[in-house]
């Protein structure tokens, strides 16, 4: 048994043909790569819509201008805790230890070290420095505290050494060894 197939029919299985192949075209051609553009697309978006989320968290509710102003104060007001000579580093240690009514036998600086990394155009380095004080124990705890927790420059205390005066005395030799933190243009 052999089955015809009539010219009705032909040209039916023909326009199928050229509408299946038209179809896998258009998949293959059209569909998958706007399909991946359209991919890209919200990806970018995505990206962009947290950009200006972040910056939205940044000015926290204020006008982006005020919020930009708020971040530039913040940026100098760090910048500032890098002072860029030793003798102000020197003089603010002794002004607020004198302040403390402490008294500085010795201060001494004894070398500087450049920090690998730079830092906003800026290079940090590592001054070393060493006291030697006289005071008591309440005065020290406060000036420590005032270093490590409220000094304007970025201080970081390395050793500490207590010795007492004598018996019955309340002051203490007191040795502290400290690193302050400067700041150099970046060349």
């Amino acid at each position: 048994m052999q089955i015809k197939i009539t010219k009705e029919q032909k040209k039916i299985l023909y326009v199928s043909v050229i509408v299946l192949v038209s179809f896998v075209l258009y998949v293959i051609l059209i569909h998958r790569p706007q399909g991946s553009r359209l991919l890209e697309i919200r990806r970018d978006l995505a990206g962009t819509e947290n950009q200006i989320a972040d910056i939205l968290s940044l000015a926290k509710g204020n006008e982006l201008t005020v919020a930009v102003k708020k971040l530039k104060t913040d940026l100098d007001k760090a910048y500032s805790q890098f002072p860029q000579g030793e003798e102000k580093v020197i003089r603010r240690l002794s002004d607020e230890a004198s302040r403390l009514k402490i008294k500085v036998k010795n201060i001494t600086s004894s070398g500087v070290k450049t920090i690998d990394e730079e830092i906003g155009g800026r290079n940090i380095e590592e001054l070393f420095i060493s006291m030697n004080l006289s005071c008591e124990y309440r005065q020290l705890g406060d000036y420590l505290n005032v270093l490590i927790n409220n000094f304007p420059i970025l201080i970081k205390v390395s050793q500490l050494e207590i010795k007492g005066a004598g018996e019955g005395a309340s002051e203490l030799d007191v040795d502290l060894k400290l690193s302050a933190f400067l700041s150099k243009e970046a060349r």
